[in-house]
């Protein structure tokens, strides 16, 4: 009786140990998932708000930009929260996680800082000079976060993947 015991509050606990897991899995992914969007929308507001330089319709771009700009800080905020609450059964992984997390973040100020550079000339209705730093700075910036976070969002599909399948 006592080994029946002992197997079934091994087991219950291998199960809620399982749906911590998927559950970290799934904070990871969707938050993720919420900073990729937010970049992209950055990028294409980038070049909604350089179009309509000197434009009205200018100030709408930059302020769909500003507020892309504010959730994807609030996600990397949100990320950090998720990756500290996770339940991790290796010390080296959190670690890991946590390197690739930081890695992120500053690539992401320093795209966000060239967009900024950017929205500086857009505000002086310096459109060559505009459309140089955007080749040359910020589309290059945005290669690199757009890069890293899709593959911190394979690696979470992939770990999602494995969660479900021990489930």
């Amino acid at each position: 009786v006592s080994f029946l015991g002992l197997f079934i509050l091994y087991y219950f606990n291998n199960l809620s140990s399982e749906s911590t897991n998927v559950r970290d899995w799934l904070n990871s992914n969707f938050t993720v998932t919420n900073i990729s969007k937010n970049i992209s929308d950055c990028q294409r507001n980038v070049y909604f708000m350089i179009q309509t330089m000197g434009t009205e319709k200018n100030s709408s771009w930059r302020e769909k930009l500003n507020q892309n700009i504010k959730a994807i800080d609030a996600g990397f905020e949100q990320y950090t929260q998720v990756l500290n609450n996770s339940e991790y059964d290796d010390e080296e992984e959190r670690q890991n996680d946590l390197l690739i997390l930081n890695k992120e973040i500053s690539l992401w100020q320093t795209y966000k800082n060239q967009v900024v550079q950017l929205q500086n000339l857009i505000s002086a209705n310096n459109r060559a000079e505009g459309m140089a730093f955007l080749d040359s700075k910020v589309d290059p910036a945005y290669d690199e976060i757009y890069a890293a976070i899709y593959r911190d969002l394979d690696s979470c599909n992939v770990g999602l993947e494995d969660a479900l399948r021990c489930k």
